[in-house]
C-alpha cells in the first residue's frame, strides 16, 4: 500500500468531540451517562490511525526520524500538561490537606513520567466513588498511549528494515492483547483496566485500519451504512453501560469498533454524519478536545473537594463549561503557539525545550512537596488540628487488624493493657473493634489489667460463614481471611481457659444486615455464604449473619464464656474531620448533631436483634452512645475536637474519654 501525505479530515476532530464530552459529562455525574467512560476507547482508535498514518507515510518515503517524532509528541503533549499541573498545584496549595496535596503531588510526578496508569492501578479503582477526589487520575489514559509511543515507532521500523509484512503481526498482538483482556477482566479488572497490554489493541485497531487492513470504500450506500453503525456502536454504549459493567474486554469491542467505522468510512469521503462531524462546533471542540480532557477532571475533583460532596448537575455542568472555556483558551494560547514553533528552523525553535523544561520544574515542585508531605506548616492551627485527627487511624492498634494484604493472624494477637498481667479477655471485631481496643486499654490500665486483640478489617463476627469472592474487593486476602479468622479466634477462646470474657466490637449495621451504605462512602455488595445458601445481594446478607453470629455467641456462652456485646455508635453522613476543614476555609457549614432519632433509625435492625438476643441469652452490653449522646442529640464535635476521624470511626481523643464505659469489663 503506498501512502500520501494525509490530508486533513475535519471529521476525525469531529469524531474527537464525540469522545470527550461523554467522559466529561460521565465524570460530572450527569445523569444519562453512565457508560461515558468509554470515549477514552475511542480516543484510543483515533489516536492509533493517526500515529500510524503518519509514521507509514514517513517510513515509506524514507524520511522518518525518532527524534523528530518523539519532538512532534513533545509539542503536542507538554505544554498544555505543564499548565494544567501548575494550575493544579496552585488550587492544591490552597484548598487540600497534606495528605491528599502530597498524593496529588506524587501523582503528577508519576503523570510526569506517564506511568500514572501504574501508579493508579496501585491506588484507585476508577469506578470508586472516591476516585473523583484524585485529580490527575484521568492522565493514565495519557500514560497508556505514550508508552505504546515508546515501543510502537521501534516496532514499525525493524518492520520496515526487515521487510516483514505488518498487518499480519500486528494484528496477531491486538487479538493476543483483546482476549487477555476478555478473559483477565474478570480475575484483574483494575490491572486490566490501567494497564497497556490489555489496553493496545484498542489502539492497534486505528493503527491496522491506517494500514488497510481493509480497503477503502468506493460505494456510497456502504459509506453511509458503515458511519451510521459506527455512531450507533458508540452512542448506545454511553447510556446504556455503567459502573458494574464488566469493563473493559468484550465490552470495549463496540465503541472501538464504532470509531473505526466512522474512521474507514470517511477515509474516501463521506455523508451526512461526516457532514455533521466536520461542522465548526464539532471540529472546535474536537480540536480543544486534549486541553478540554486535562482541564475537567482536576476541575471537578476539585469542585467537589470544596462542596464536601457530589455536585448538583447545575453545578456540574457550571464546572464543565469553565472547562470548556478554559481548554479553548489554552487550545488559542498554549497549544497552537507551540505546534507553529515547528515551522521554524531547529534553531531558532525553543518549543521543545521549554517545554521540556516547564515539565522538568513542575516535576521537581511536585516531588518537593511529596517529600514535604504535602507542606502541612501552611495551614493555620484550627485546619492543622483537623488534619492530624484523619490520622487517627494510624494512632488506634491498627498493626492487630488485618487490611488488605497484610494479615495478621489470631495466634500473633497483641496483648494490651498492663502487658505484665495475664490477660483473661479477647476483644474480637472489625475496624470499630479497633477503637474499641484504644478505649479497652485506657480502662485495662486504669483496672491494672491486660487483654487480648485481633481484628480483620470488615470481617463480621460470626461462625460458619465466609465472604463470597466475587468481586477483586473481596477476593483480597483480608476478605478471604474472614471465616479463617473466625474459626481461629473461636479456636483461642475455647482452649485457652484463661480467656474468661469475649468482648463483640464491630461494625453492625452496613452490608452485613443489608443495610445502605453510609453516604459518605461508596456503595459495595459484598455478599455472604453458609451451609444453607448464600446471598445474591446485600439484603440477603441479613438472616445468614444473624445465623452465624447467634450461633458463636451461643456456642462461647456454652462453654462457659462470658460475652460482651459494643453497641453500634453514632454515624455522621460526612467525613466530620474533612468537613470541619472545610468550614474552616469558610466553603462549608456543618451541623455539628446527628439527631437520636436518626440514630436509633439507622440502627433499628441490630438493636432489634441485639434485643432478642438478650432475652435468650445471658449477654452484656457495652453502650458508646450514651456517653456520645444527650437526650437528643450526638454532637460530632466536643469541645474544638472531631468526635470522629472519619464518617463513622471515633477519633483517639473520643475513644479514651468513653473509656470508662468499659470499666465493668475489667472490674467483675
Amino acid at each position: 500500500m503506498e501512502f500520501k501525505t494525509m490530508r486533513y479530515r475535519a471529521d476525525i476532530d469531529g469524531l474527537r468531540t464525540v469522545a470527550v464530552v461523554p467522559v466529561v459529562l460521565y465524570h460530572a455525574g450527569i445523569a444519562g451517562f453512565s457508560g461515558g467512560f468509554i470515549g477514552v476507547d475511542v480516543f484510543f482508535v483515533i489516536s492509533g490511525f493517526l500515529i500510524t498514518t503518519v509514521i507509514q507515510s514517513d517510513l515509506e518515503k524514507q524520511q522518518f526520524s525518532i527524534i523528530s517524532f518523539y519532538e512532534r509528541r513533545i509539542r503536542r503533549i507538554f505544554p498544555a500538561l505543564v499548565v494544567v499541573f501548575a494550575a493544579s498545584l496552585a488550587i492544591g496549595y490552597f484548598l487540600q490537606r497534606p495528605t491528599e496535596f502530597s498524593d496529588m503531588a506524587l501523582s503528577i510526578v508519576a503523570a510526569s513520567f506517564f506511568v500514572s496508569n501504574i501508579y493508579f492501578w496501585k491506588s484507585t479503582n476508577y469506578f470508586a466513588t472516591e476516585s473523583i477526589e484524585a485529580p490527575m487520575l484521568h492522565t493514565w489514559s495519557l500514560a497508556v498511549e505514550e508508552q505504546f509511543y515508546i515501543f510502537f515507532p521501534l516496532l514499525m521500523i525493524f518492520l520496515a528494515r526487515a521487510h516483514y509484512k505488518k498487518i499480519p503481526l500486528l494484528s496477531a498482538v491486538a487479538v493476543l492483547s483483546f482476549l487477555a483482556a476478555s478473559i483477565l477482566v474478570f480475575y484483574k479488572q483494575s490491572a486490566t483496566f490501567y494497564l497497556l497490554p490489555t489496553r493496545a489493541w484498542e489502539l492497534l485497531i486505528g493503527a491496522l485500519l491506517a494500514l488497510g487492513i481493509v480497503r477503502d470504500i468506493r460505494s456510497p450506500l456502504i459509506q453511509k451504512g458503515a458511519a451510521f453503525l459506527g455512531v450507533i456502536l458508540i452512542i448506545v454504549p454511553i447510556f446504556t453501560y455503567t459502573d458494574k459493567t464488566v469493563f473493559p474486554g468484550i465490552a470495549a469491542l463496540p465503541p472501538t469498533i464504532g470509531a473505526a467505522l466512522i474512521i474507514w468510512s470517511g477515509k474516501t469521503g463521506g455523508g451526512f454524519i461526516h457532514q455533521l462531524l466536520s461542522s465548526r462546533p464539532f471540529t472546535l471542540c474536537g480540536q480543544a478536545s486534549y486541553s478540554l480532557y486535562l482541564w475537567h477532571f482536576p476541575l471537578l475533583a476539585f469542585a467537589i473537594y470544596a462542596r464536601g460532596g457530589e455536585l448538583g448537575t447545575v453545578e456540574a455542568l457550571l464546572v464543565c463549561m469553565l472547562s470548556l472555556v478554559l481548554s479553548l483558551l489554552s487550545l488559542k494560547f498554549v497549544e497552537r503557539p507551540f505546534r507553529r514553533r515547528r515551522q521554524q528552523s531547529d534553531s531558532k525553535s525553543f518549543a521543545v525545550p521549554v517545554a521540556v523544561m516547564g515539565l522538568i520544574l513542575v516535576t521537581i515542585s511536585s516531588y518537593t512537596i511529596y517529600a514535604y508531605q504535602g507542606v502541612p506548616s501552611r495551614l493555620d492551627e484550627r485546619s492543622d488540628k483537623y488534619v492530624r485527627v484523619s490520622d487517627d487511624e494510624t494512632r488506634h492498634p491498627k498493626t492487630c487488624m488485618s487490611l488488605d494484604n497484610i494479615i495478621v493472624d489470631p495466634v500473633d494477637a497483641c496483648l494490651l493493657g498492663n502487658k505484665s498481667q495475664v490477660p483473661n479477655v479477647l476483644l474480637w471485631g472489625d475496624s470499630h473493634a479497633m477503637v474499641t481496643a484504644t478505649s479497652m486499654e485506657s480502662a485495662a490500665l486504669g483496672n491494672n489489667q491486660s487483654f487480648l486483640f485481633a481484628a480483620t478489617a470488615d470481617c463480621p463476627p460470626g461462625s460458619d460463614f465466609t465472604i463470597r469472592a466475587t468481586s477483586e474487593l473481596t477476593s483480597s486476602p483480608s476478605y478471604q481471611f474472614c471465616d479463617d479468622y473466625n474459626a481461629k479466634m473461636l479456636e483461642m477462646a475455647s482452649s485457652n481457659e484463661e480467656l474468661e470474657t469475649i468482648v463483640f466490637s464491630s461494625r453492625w449495621t452496613n452490608w452485613r444486615i443489608g443495610e445502605a451504605h453510609n453516604p459518605a462512602e461508596g456503595d459495595v455488595q459484598i455478599l455472604l455464604k453458609d451451609e444453607l445458601g448464600e446471598a445474591a445481594q446485600n439484603q440477603d446478607n441479613r438472616q445468614i449473619f444473624i445465623r452465624g453470629f447467634t450461633n458463636l455467641v451461643e456456642e462461647l456462652i456454652g462453654k462457659g464464656k462470658k460475652i460482651y456485646i459494643v453497641g453500634p455508635v453514632p454515624e455522621p453522613n460526612f467525613n466530620v474531620p474533612y468537613r470541619l476543614y472545610l468550614r474552616n476555609l469558610g466553603l462549608q457549614d456543618v451541623d455539628e448533631n446527628i439527631s437520636l432519632e436518626s440514630y436509633e433509625s439507622r440502627h433499628a435492625v441490630i438493636l432489634a436483634m441485639f434485643a432478642e438476643l438478650s432475652e435468650r441469652q445471658p449477654v452484656r452490653f457495652i453502650w458508646p452512645h450514651e456517653m456520645l449522646c444527650d437526650k437528643k442529640n450526638c454532637p460530632i464535635v466536643d469541645g474544638s475536637d472531631a468526635v470522629f476521624f472519619d464518617h463513622n470511626h471515633l477519633s483517639v481523643h473520643t475513644a479514651r474519654k468513653i473509656a470508662p464505659a468499659y470499666d465493668e469489663i475489667f472490674q467483675n
